[in-house]
């Protein structure tokens, strides 16, 4: 007898393995920050006709001064989203009626970076911003204003 070749068959199996497992999500709402301004940065009087920058630190008393409102806890940033404001006077057209404000410094309740902590009841009080105005000779008397924008980020 002739030796047969023995043929062995393998049959290969395969398994799908599904694994499944959830996927957590969460989300934490921050309550709304309220901001208050209790004063207005003011430059005070000065005297026509010289080049000057005018520098109010956050510790003088012509500083910005703000109260927030937020979360229990929550530790903030707070800034001036503009580089430069324009303060004018009259129509404000031409040089002669323009004042740049720049150079935003903080302090008070915040660091000198904007940054501090809402307190148990979710209050910041005494935020403290100073600027400097580059006034000019060129600029004429009269009652200069103008605004810009401060900014509070949770972090």
């Amino acid at each position: 007898m002739t030796p047969r070749p023995l043929i062995q068959a393998v049959a290969a199996r395969v398994v799908l393995c599904t694994l499944a497992t959830l996927l957590w999500i969460k989300i934490s709402v921050a309550a709304s920050v309220v901001i208050t301004e209790q004063q207005a940065l003011n430059f005070g009087p000065i005297i026509a006709y010289i080049t000057q920058d005018i520098v109010i630190p956050p510790t003088d008393s012509g500083a910005a001064v703000f109260d927030i409102t937020g979360d229990a806890y929550a530790q903030i940033s707070v800034d001036v989203t503009n580089n430069r404001v324009t303060m004018t006077t009259g129509t404000g057209n031409g040089n002669t009626k323009k004042i740049v404000v720049n150079q935003w410094s903080y302090g008070g309740n915040v660091d000198s970076s904007g940054l501090g902590s809402l307190d148990q009841f979710g209050a910041l009080t005494n935020i403290r911003i100073g600027a400097t105005a580059a006034v000019k000779s060129s600029n004429i008397p009269g009652s200069y204003s103008g605004s810009g924008t401060v900014r509070i980020i949770y972090q």
